[in-house]
């Protein structure tokens, strides 16, 4: 058998394709490496090394193909398999690029690399526990190994375990410091993990050796935000709009910009919403209306999207459409049904569970694209922040002397913000010792126990119409930002909302009103995660409002 001794270096046709794919002159490159092969084209050595070359130049599918060939004519040559599993996984074809990265571990165990890029098809396919171990051998074959660090740091992240990934991101650093993914990648962690001023610091450091990095930019943003500098977030925004157009950056904006009230701006920056947030447009092949002038007896069908909350925030704004259209046919998720209905079915306007026909129908609109197309602003506001929600059962009287209070300390575990918004429970119990309340949970088929002294109001409710009924019938609501606080700011019932430091758009930057729901009180948190503070002021809050009661009591 003769030896396979690959391509002659001193071959000027080697030279030249390589000179090809420096230039970016891919169609020469394959020339010449298809004229070489056709010299000796069963030498998997020469394959190999011009499939090499051609992946180097981004020629996929022709490297592959030679690689596959260098595979057959080679099955036991280690490189063949390796490149091939990094084609395929460069290509997307995952179950592929696993047969071979397994196929080379049989011949190289011991191979960190590819032990690394096994890890990245695995977890491209949700294989997560495959994957961690991948690393973790990895790890074990290369300990100061920058890339495993940095994978297995990307990975943990996915996995929701920030603390973990950042002692990876560190070691990783350690052994490239100045690796700008690395450093990035930390510097979000530092964020997720609320150390606000270190990623802040992160962020600026790497900014200023990679000016141009748009997701930097766009990041700092986030974090000046959250730490309420809302001016020096909307500087990094535009910072990363003029590097490059990301599309959640005027998604950003958008929502920075109606925290402030800039309600114009915000609205146009909030339509980008769907592609900042990687779900789908609510949408049918009828024809957007955007605000502008439809012909006589047009009909409108009113999409759902986002949380149960922003429907019933956006559902005041319904009745409007009929000075547009002579039927509007809103869909609504189940839960929502009866509230709406009972609330604010009226001649031209109907409330259905199921998707209709939409050859009914001239134009559509999702639900929160109202804002834009109705150009709601601070007076339009105003001028519907009166009860709007009805509930069907009249609030039964209660004997007891004890104040009944609602209280929903957190919200859908799946929310990524929910780890801002949600309180641990032994963060209540200031407010649950206090004499003469009580307390009854407003968490609906929450599974853990819930704590000493609060009973569950939930156990009967069925949709939001029993909610609203459950509701009406206490003296006060406490909520973090929920759906709950939508319910009960549009039953005009009196609501304490508990906001986190970076709040939501919809409950502006500053003070205890609300311009939504004029029943409603804010209580905001003073410093990122403070809800001790919080607690505090709420549990004086209603100790005032007890003795308050207390007092007019004993007048009358």
């Amino acid at each position: 058998m003769t030896q396979d001794h690959g391509i002659r270096h001193d071959d000027p046709r080697w030279a030249q394709a390589r000179a090809a794919v420096q230039a970016g002159q891919i169609k020469q490159a394959e020339a010449l490496c298809l004229a070489i092969l056709e010299q000796d084209g069963e030498s998997a050595a020469r394959l190999h090394q011009c499939a090499t070359l051609l992946a180097a130049g981004n020629d996929l599918l022709l490297a592959l193909v030679l690689t596959q060939r260098a595979c057959k004519l080679a099955p036991g040559a280690l490189p063949p398999w390796a490149l091939a599993g990094q084609l395929h996984a460069r290509l997307g074809q995952w179950p592929e690029a696993e047969t071979a990265l397994r196929r080379a571990l049989q011949m190289a165990p011991d191979e960190a690399a590819l032990h690394i890029n096994l890890a990245n098809v695995l977890k491209q396919q949700h294989q997560f526990d495959a994957a961690q171990a991948a690393l973790e051998r990895a790890l074990r074959l290369s300990p100061d190994n920058a890339l495993a660090h940095y994978n297995m740091g990307n990975l943990l992240r996915d996995r929701h375990q920030p603390q973990q990934a950042l002692q990876h991101f560190e070691t990783a650093l350690g052994a490239a410091p100045q690796h700008a993914d690395i450093r990035y990648n930390r510097a979000c962690v530092l964020f997720e993990l609320d150390q606000l001023d270190a990623a802040r610091n992160a962020f600026e450091q790497l900014l200023r050796d990679t000016p141009q990095h748009a997701r930097a930019w766009h990041n700092l943003g986030n974090t000046w935000r959250a730490l309420g500098q809302v001016d020096a977030a909307r500087d990094c925004y535009q910072r990363a709009l003029q590097v490059e157009a990301l599309p959640v950056t005027p998604y950003a904006l958008g929502t920075l910009d109606m925290l402030c009230g800039r309600w114009a701006e915000g609205w146009v920056g909030y339509e980008q919403r769907w592609t900042a947030t990687g779900k789908p447009r609510p949408t049918t092949h009828l024809p957007p209306w955007q605000g502008q002038p439809v012909p006589p007896a047009s009909r409108l069908l009113v999409l759902p999207e986002q949380g149960l909350g922003d429907q019933m925030q956006f559902a005041r704004f319904l009745p409007l459409l009929l000075q547009h259209f002579a039927t509007v046919c809103v869909l609504v998720p189940p839960p929502l049904l009866r509230l709406l209905q009972q609330s604010l079915s009226q001649p031209g306007l109907q409330f259905v569970g199921q998707a209709p026909e939409v050859s009914g129908f001239d134009f559509h609109i999702p639900l929160m694209s109202l804002g834009a197309a109705l150009q709601i602003d601070s007076t339009t506001i105003a001028a519907h922040a009166q009860p709007y929600l009805r509930a069907a059962t009249p609030p039964a009287q209660t004997a007891s002397a004890n104040m009944q209070i609602g209280l929903a300390w957190c919200g859908n575990p799946a929310q990524p913000d929910n780890r801002l918004r949600g309180i641990e429970t032994a963060l209540l119990q200031p407010l649950l010792h206090l004499e003469g309340m009580h307390w009854h949970s407003l968490l609906y088929q929450r599974l853990e126990p819930l704590p000493p002294g609060v009973s569950d109001a939930t156990t009967h409710w069925r949709d939001m119409a029993d909610a609203a009924d459950t509701v009406l019938g206490l003296d006060l609501i406490i909520t973090v930002c929920t759906a709950t606080a939508h319910l009960a700011g549009g039953l005009g019932k009196p609501v304490w909302l508990l906001s986190r430091f970076d709040a939501d758009w919809r409950w502006q930057r500053a003070g205890a009103d609300c311009a939504w729901y004029p029943s409603m009180r804010i209580f905001r948190q003073h410093a990122p995660r403070d809800w001790h503070g919080v607690i505090a002021e709420v549990a004086l809050a209603l100790e005032m409002r007890q003795a308050m009661q207390a007092y007019a009591k004993g007048a009358r």
